[in-house]
């Protein structure tokens, strides 16, 4: 490589190159494929998974979907209670949060708990129910049903 003044470079090929089409060509070209020598690099070689392996991922992929579409679908129902004003629901179903231990062993305080509206005809003795308290204005209640009183109208005595 020379270097001129006017920071040009020439690059002058090492052996002389004809361009007419000549059999020196081919010449050239066997005689630098020829030149070329072997290198050996320390490439780790990379095993194919195995059948069982395979499996594990493909299953690992659909939890992890699955996943990622129920927390979608979990703030996406946070952000329209959030806009609608009223509790967060999820397939008909609203989400409180227990606030005291009074349900313990059933919900410890802090538990997320999951309730369905539903006809008080349909409330049976041991079920878990969740009601607005009559002396407390709107406070909800999670209590259970000791009794169902039929009498004079339907009332329930709940324990909790």
């Amino acid at each position: 490589m020379e270097k001129h003044n006017n920071n040009v470079f020439h690059f002058a090929p090492s052996k002389p190159v004809d361009f007419s089409g000549n059999s020196q060509e081919e010449h050239l070209h066997t005689e630098a494929a020829s030149e070329l020598q072997p290198v050996q690099a320390d490439v780790p070689v990379k095993k194919q998974p195995t059948g069982r392996q395979k499996a594990f991922s493909v299953v690992g992929n659909v939890l992890f979907c699955c996943l990622l579409f129920l927390m979608v679908a979990l703030v996406f129902s946070m952000v329209q209670s959030r806009l609608r004003g009223g509790p967060p629901q999820v397939a008909g179903h609203q989400m409180y949060i227990v606030l005291s231990g009074s349900m313990s062993p059933a919900f410890d305080a802090g538990s997320l708990a999951f309730v369905q509206p539903t006809a008080p005809q349909n409330i049976a003795a041991g079920d878990i129910i969740t009601f607005r308290s009559a002396g407390k204005g709107d406070t909800l209640v999670t209590h259970r049903v000791v009794q169902v009183n039929r009498e004079s109208g339907l009332n329930f005595t709940t324990r909790g």
